[in-house]
């Protein structure tokens, strides 16, 4: 293809050539290779991109094998779905100043370096993390949770927890009750860690693995995070005491003396106080 006027010469190469693949390094050459094409025939002024692909969701060896798509998901990568790596393309292909070698995956950061440890070493995941660390990407819902009362936190924080358990499990957010099991639901392993990544991604903060199965329901869920971002953003906010039934019956009381004698309002009071205290006891 040298001498012909091409319009497009597409590669498509793997993340793997980008991350590197355990027992795989002869797959992992192969695809650096792909890339190293797209950058020679750039050199020569011919056009090429090299497209370092994730796993995709319904076709691939990913797809094809599910415990591997399982196990990549587990470690922080997400699959493609095949309409989006279409869109991803066509973008691509459209571009007036379309790159030598570009990467798409879904990828969590921070999943991923708790199965690859020295991940943490490579300059690439360095600059990455700075990049997800910068203050200006704050995020919208946590701006609007900071300027709410409790109340209205708590509110916000169940409707945003309810609808990323809808969307996960594919069904309507009438259905997901608030004190409903998320296991009862259907929330496995892998959905709790995707709900887990879309909290982190949407609010800012980081939780730990286990924190759906910790807190299993959206009520306990929501009062969990609330008390983080209380305590890391420095929001003052204290829960309303609700008045016990005792001091509801005791001011009950104190309106009805005033209306009394002296010796009918102790003989009254007395009469109340006895009842409370035997209440006690029982």
């Amino acid at each position: 293809t040298r001498q012909d006027p091409l319009d497009s010469f597409v590669l498509f190469s793997s993340v793997a050539s980008v991350l590197g693949s355990a027992g795989q390094s002869n797959y992992a050459a192969a695809n650096t290779f792909l890339d190293a094409l797209a950058w020679y025939r750039r050199g020569q002024g011919q056009v090429a991109l090299s497209i370092n692909w994730g796993p995709w969701s319904q076709v691939g060896l990913a797809a094809a094998e599910r415990q591997r798509g399982e196990r990549l998901e587990h470690m922080g990568m997400g699959s493609i779905p095949p309409e989006q790596g279409l869109a991803w393309l066509e973008v691509l292909l459209r571009s007036e100043q379309s790159p030598t070698q570009v990467g798409i995956w879904p990828f969590h950061l921070r999943q991923w370096y708790q199965s690859h440890p020295l991940a943490t070493q490579s300059p690439l995941f360095s600059q990455l993390e700075q990049q997800e660390n910068q203050p200006e990407q704050r995020h919208a819902l946590r701006t609007t949770l900071q300027t709410s009362d409790l109340a209205t936190l708590r509110k916000i924080l169940e409707e945003h927890i309810r609808a990323q358990i809808a969307l996960i499990l594919q069904t309507q957010q009438e259905e997901i009750g608030q004190q409903t099991s998320f296991k009862v639901l259907g929330l496995d392993s892998l959905m709790a860690l995707e709900l887990r990544n879309r909290l982190e991604n949407t609010l800012g903060l980081s939780f730990p693995v286990t924190l759906i199965w910790t807190y299993p329901t959206i009520q306990l869920l929501t009062k969990a995070l609330a008390e983080k971002i209380m305590l890391v953003d420095g929001i003052p906010v204290e829960e309303p005491e609700t008045p016990s039934q005792e001091s509801a019956e005791l001011s009950d009381l104190l309106a009805r003396i005033e209306d009394l004698s002296e010796e009918e309002a102790e003989a009254l009071l007395m009469s109340e106080l006895t009842n409370i205290s035997e209440r006690k006891q029982d």
